[in-house]
């Protein structure tokens, strides 16, 4: 999957998102992964929170995308919070790395 060019959101200068946070964009070839990304991105740059490293719980890299489509599916941030289905996934860090990783 090809990266956003730097005015996309692919920034890796200071206080924009990282090169090792890009890597993303390779964890998977969903169509969606792309726009997901690449809106994430923008507004926690925006909000001047960037993306400064790969995202990882207990040394596993996370794939963001494939998180937010895993909440999406237990119902929502909410749902899962309530019924602390995380700990189902948590358990499963394969399940969090994308396709190949």
């Amino acid at each position: 999957m090809q990266k956003p060019p730097a005015s996309e959101g692919g920034k890796s200068d200071g206080g924009t998102t990282s090169a090792a946070a890009m890597k993303q964009y390779d964890m998977g070839d969903e169509p969606e992964r792309k726009p997901f990304l690449d809106k994430l991105f923008s507004y926690l740059e925006d909000k001047g929170s960037p993306v400064t490293a790969m995202p990882m719980i207990s040394k596993n890299p996370i794939d963001l995308y494939r998180l937010y489509i895993i909440v999406k599916e237990k119902g929502g941030l909410l749902e899962v919070s309530n019924a602390e289905v995380h700990s189902d996934w948590m358990g499963s860090p394969e399940r969090m790395r994308g396709r190949g990783h």
